[in-house]
This record gives C-alpha cells, sequence and structure tokens, in this order.
C-alpha cells in the first residue's frame, strides 16, 4: 500500500514541477508542495503504523501462548452447576494479573479496548466462582450443596453466564486480531 502512495506521490511531484517550469504556473507549486506532503506522511505515518502493526502481532503470539482457544474449549458447554477443576481457571489469573501493564498494551486502539473487555470478562468470571464455589476436596470446586434450590440455581447461572461471556469475548478478540493483524 505504502509503494502505491509513493508511486502516485512521485509521479505527481515530476507532473507538477514539469508544468511549472515550463508554463511558470503558479498553481502546479501548491500541487507539488501536496505531493511532497503526502510523500512525507506515506513515510512517516504508514512505517510507524507497519512498525505498530508488528509489535501487536508479537503481542498477539504471546497472547495466544498465554490465552489460547483451546485451553477454554470446556467453558462453552460445561454446566458449573457440576464440581469443576479449580486448575482451569488458572491461565485466566495469570493473564489478568500479568497482562495490566504497559508492556502488555496493544498499540492499536481497537484491539487495545477490546483486550481491556476481555480483562473485565475474565475479572467478572474470576470473582463469580469465588463469591458462588467452595474448594470441596484437593483442586475440585462446587457450588454448596447447602443452598436452597433456588440459590444453587442461580449461583449456577452466575458463573455460567460469566463464562459463556468471557468465551463470547475471547472469540471476538481473535477474531479482531486476525483481521485487523491479518495473522
Amino acid at each position: 500500500m505504502m509503494i502505491f502512495y509513493q508511486i502516485a506521490s512521485g509521479i505527481l511531484l515530476l507532473t507538477s514541477a514539469l508544468v511549472l517550469l515550463q508554463g511558470k504556473d503558479w498553481g502546479a507549486l501548491g500541487t507539488s508542495l501536496s505531493a511532497v506532503a503526502i510523500l512525507l506522511f506515506t513515510e512517516f505515518y504508514l512505517k510507524k503504523r507497519e512498525k505498530d502493526n508488528e509489535a501487536d502481532k508479537r503481542l498477539y503470539q504471546e497472547f495466544l501462548v498465554s490465552l489460547g482457544t483451546h485451553k477454554f474449549e470446556t467453558f462453552r458447554s460445561y454446566d458449573f452447576g457440576s464440581a469443576f477443576r479449580s486448575e482451569w481457571f488458572d491461565p485466566l489469573k495469570q493473564h489478568l494479573y500479568s497482562w495490566k501493564n504497559p508492556e502488555h498494551e496493544f498499540l492499536d486502539k481497537k484491539i487495545a479496548a477490546k483486550h481491556v473487555e476481555l480483562l473485565d470478562c475474565i475479572d467478572t468470571l474470576l470473582e463469580e466462582v469465588s463469591v458462588h464455589s467452595n474448594f470441596v476436596g484437593g483442586d475440585v470446586r462446587a457450588i454448596s450443596k447447602d443452598l436452597e434450590h433456588a440459590q444453587f440455581m442461580e449461583a449456577a447461572e452466575a458463573i455460567n453466564t460469566a463464562a459463556n461471556n468471557f468465551e463470547t469475548k475471547h472469540a471476538e478478540f481473535v477474531r479482531l486480531c486476525k483481521k485487523r493483524l491479518s495473522v
């Protein structure tokens, strides 16, 4: 894309310079200056954008190691009214606490905003798990069986909803990164 702008600007600059030299048309001077401005813009802005894109691609690859889709396939269909392993949430905790810093901020504004939404969903899911379940042995958590049926169902629904919201936001984030970063 940058090559196209450079070639177009170069042709425009040469054409307007020839017109200026041949006919002393001062209007061509404005065209020449516009061509120079476009050329400078492409050199500066598009190179910066390309550099930012590469930085975001590296960060996205790091994200996939941390929170790849394969780690959360269980969340789509699991009923958290049943007992579940606490370790399923370890990657979420790790990501939440290690990615809330400037080193892990995406430069693309849309990707950065979507990542913040994802972090909020992770925080909500971890909070729902913490509030509505207890350890029942080893690494296994469950909603207390001592609750009345309505309370039990409400607790299960809270965790299930938070898990589904996380899975949806995660998928949206991955799709947005693939589209905007061309990966």
